[in-house]
């Protein structure tokens, strides 16, 4: 029976400044879903070993660093989608769609103001063409009915 050949071992990284390809793959992807098993797993670990490894990168100084300054980082930009969101949110509710008709007609959509346009979620109105009577459906804006 032939040997079976070992792979060849990973450098190891210099301590407390470099992360092996291994551990650095572990902190990626320990960030999708804060699971070390399966992030061992994807990061190349066998089946076998991973939920020990997996706690094992975990308390590792230098991996703990990274997914800790990542996590802040990720949560940092969430607080900044929810500011935004809430910003635009306020901006509709106080939007006046008065402002998209002009002498009584509804302004083509083009000439509509930009800031009225999150506040829109569609525009429509239907009129009786003049000659054949059948119905037209024209756009107008319509507010959303809970912010």
């Amino acid at each position: 029976m032939p040997k079976s050949r070992k792979l060849p071992r990973q450098p190891d990284a210099t301590p407390a400044t470099a992360l092996t390809a291994k551990q650095d793959r572990f902190a990626v992807e320990y960030l999708k879903d804060c699971n070390a098993t399966q992030a061992a797993i994807r990061a190349g670990y066998r089946k076998t070993g991973a939920r020990v490894q997996g706690v094992r990168l975990l308390t590792n100084a230098r991996v703990a660093e990274i997914i800790g300054t990542e996590q802040e980082r990720m949560l940092s930009n969430a607080r900044l989608d929810v500011d935004r969101l809430q910003q635009e949110a306020e901006r509709m509710a106080v939007s006046d769609v008065r402002r998209l008709v002009r002498d009584g007609e509804l302004l083509p959509i083009e000439d509509s103001p930009d800031n009225l346009a999150p506040a829109c979620l569609g525009r429509s109105r239907t009129s009786v063409r003049r000659f054949s009577g059948s119905p037209v459906t024209e756009s107008f804006c319509a507010r959303p009915v809970a912010i």
